[in-house]
Order: structure tokens, then C-alpha cells, then sequence
């Protein structure tokens, strides 16, 4: 007998979010961590005018938006999360009424307590709606750039060999330099060892499902024909700092090499690609610098007063005799076969992160 679960497998709830549709499985993660953008709430939690600096940009784009005819003109519906509405409306309404003077359009945005809906721009021109919509996703995009991230896309780096190095290396450190100030709480947990290619603040069900689904979009349109069956193998070795001075130090990392570099390149800078071109992420640099996280002070349980009462500065250590001492610490290999979107500060049954879905590449062909 089918259960009901199984039925949501087999005949997956349906969506359309700028003009794709979308399929909505039933997958789980912890979200107690996320922002509540569901429940109805003030919009002056991001209230201003966050388009007094913004240089507006019409050129073409991949917006992927669907503009219907209509016996007044021409609509477009599409969706943002709640908590970037106050952005959009701006104090008093003066950015909406700014946006719809500008374009010659007319936004209308779902009313306060109000949990579903979409963004609704009407206009007797085609092209103002479409500069309208842009606008406000510029919007959007500066807004996002100013939220703490929700999820991540992850290479995990768990093989037992990694594991058991770094538990080697941490036994060191701890008791070859006891005279840093170094607690175990600021190492990393051995099953959370990963790799980040890109940080994402997913802000809704909604945002989340798409970000599902363009992973698996991803894979099938990038990943397995620029891997095309070709085995990847990451080696983890040496030490590195995120800044300049190795007496103060915030975050500790190992470097990655692999059995081809250039693919492995590649790989991530196209991941951070497809998912900036559906405007889910915003790229940082030309280029991903991946790295494995060892030791951050940000890790510490201690409270921050407990650290450092008078200082509102991130604790940091010194970590030059590490560096000297350990700079070529082999952490160990594996193998890159899939990707996670992770949810930040989570932890799932197997002790990594729980994560929104994940997208395995080795066991399928191109």
C-alpha cells in the first residue's frame, strides 16, 4: 500500500516562481535557526530607503520573467520574501512611490499579515514592468548582502583517514602549546569537516525549493558533463590563516590540492555561477578559494563576556609556532563525489550538517 509520504514522492506539489515550475519534495531540514518569514509581523524590520545609493543597472539580464498581456496593459507576478518587503516600500512608501513614478508602473505588494502572495507590477508598457521588476530584485540583492547566510554548498571531507588526522592534530596542538590560549571548543567537530564553495541566505520555503532545485539543474546541465565520469580526488595538507598577522588569528584552515586543480576550479566557480545567474547568491571574488575549516574562534561555547568583557573585537589566537611547527600537517584524501546545500548551524543524524538536499555526481553518467 502507498503511504502518503510516498505519494508526495511520487505526485510532488507543484509551483511556479518566475515563470519555471518547480517541483516541492518533502525533504527535511532544521530550521529553527532560519529567519521566520511566515509569521505576520512589523515591516519596519528593515525599514529605509535602500535605493538612495543604488545605481540601477537595465541592461539584459537572465531574469526569467514571465510579463502577461492584459486588456490594460501588461502584468508580471513573482515572488520575494516578506522580510525584504519594508526594502521595497521604504519608509512611508517613498521607495515603492519613487520605483513606480520612475518605471510608470504600479507595484502592489501583499498587505501586513499577509503570508502568501506574490509581487504584483502592472504598467501600460512592457519594458517599465520589466525595469520595475529589476529594480526591485537590485533591491533585494543589497538587502540579502546584509542578512547573515542560512545555508551553505559544502564538499564534505569525512573520510575515517581525514577524521582520525584531525583528531591527531588537535590532541597536538592541545597539549604542545598549552601556553596559547586555546580551548577545544574553538576546533571544528571531525564530522563537520568540509569544504564551502558558497554562502546563501535562503529567506523562505519558497527560496529554499528553488535553491533545491536549481542544485539539481546544476548537476545535470553542468556538473556531469564538465566532469564527464573523471574521478576527483581532494587532499587536504598544510596549514593556512585568513589574515596577515599569525598572532592574531580568528580562523585556522587546511589547504586543498587535487589530483586537477584546474577541474576542480573549474567545478566550484561554475557552481557559484549558476546559482548567482538565478540570483541566489551574489559571487565575493573572481575566483572560490577553498579551504577546510580546522579551528575558528567563532566555535567557542564560552559567552562573550566569558572571553573578553571589555573588548567587542572577535577573539583570536596566536598561531605562529602552529604554523611553523605544523605547516605541512597531512590531514589525508578523499573523494569529491557529490555536494550538500547545508543549513548553517545545524546538525544532522549522521552528525554533519543537516542540509535542504544533496546532489551525488560519481554514480551517475553524463
Amino acid at each position: 500500500m502507498i503511504s502518503d509520504s510516498d505519494m508526495e514522492i511520487l505526485r510532488p506539489k507543484i509551483i511556479n516562481i518566475a515563470g519555471r515550475c518547480y517541483r516541492v519534495h518533502n525533504f527535511v531540514e532544521n530550521t529553527s535557526n532560519l529567519p521566520d518569514t511566515s509569521a505576520p509581523g512589523p515591516y519596519h524590520e528593515l525599514d529605509g530607503n535602500y535605493d538612495d545609493d543604488l545605481v540601477y543597472e537595465d541592461k539584459d539580464e537572465k531574469d526569467n520573467l514571465t510579463i502577461e498581456s492584459t486588456p490594460e496593459g501588461y502584468k508580471a507576478e513573482f515572488h520575494v520574501a516578506r522580510n525584504y518587503y519594508p526594502a521595497i516600500i521604504g519608509s512611508k512608501g517613498a521607495v515603492r512611490k519613487r520605483l513606480e513614478t520612475e518605471t510608470k508602473t504600479h507595484i502592489k505588494i501583499p498587505r501586513l499579515g499577509i503570508t502568501t502572495g506574490d509581487i504584483v507590477i502592472t504598467g501600460s508598457d512592457a519594458n517599465g514592468v520589466r525595469r520595475a521588476y529589476r529594480r526591485v530584485k537590485q533591491i533585494v540583492e543589497k538587502v540579502r548582502k546584509t542578512q547573515p547566510a542560512t545555508h551553505f554548498i559544502s564538499i564534505r571531507c569525512t573520510s575515517e583517514a581525514i577524521k582520525s588526522n584531525f583528531l591527531t592534530f588537535k590532541k597536538l596542538v592541545l597539549e604542545e602549546y598549552k601556553s596559547i590560549d586555546i580551548t577545544e571548543s574553538i576546533f571544528q567537530v571531525p564530522e563537520k569537516l568540509h569544504l564551502t564553495i558558497a554562502v546563501l541566505v535562503l529567506s523562505d520555503t519558497i527560496e529554499r525549493t528553488k535553491a533545491c532545485q536549481v542544485f539539481e539543474e546544476c548537476r545535470d546541465i553542468f556538473l556531469l558533463p564538465t566532469i564527464n565520469g573523471r574521478k576527483l580526488t581532494l587532499n587536504l595538507k598544510g596549514l593556512e590563516i585568513m589574515n596577515d598577522d599569525p598572532s592574531e588569528v580568528n580562523v585556522l584552515y587546511a589547504k586543498v590540492k587535487s589530483n586537477d586543480d584546474d577541474l576542480l576550479q573549474t567545478v566550484v566557480d561554475g557552481i557559484v555561477s549558476y546559482f548567482e545567474d538565478y540570483g541566489l547568491l551574489s559571487k565575493q571574488y573572481e575566483k572560490v578559494k577553498l579551504h577546510a575549516t580546522l579551528m575558528n574562534t567563532a566555535f567557542d561555547k564560552r559567552s562573550e563576556a566569558e572571553v573578553d568583557p571589555d573588548s567587542k573585537k572577535r577573539k583570536t589566537f596566536d598561531a605562529t609556532k602552529i604554523l611553523r611547527d605544523l605547516q605541512d600537517f597531512e590531514f589525508g584524501s578523499t573523494t569529491f563525489e557529490g555536494l550538500d546545500l547545508s543549513v548553517r548551524f545545524s546538525t544532522g543524524t549522521d552528525g554533519y550538517y543537516t542540509y535542504s538536499t544533496r546532489v551525488n555526481f560519481m554514480s551517475c553518467t553524463a
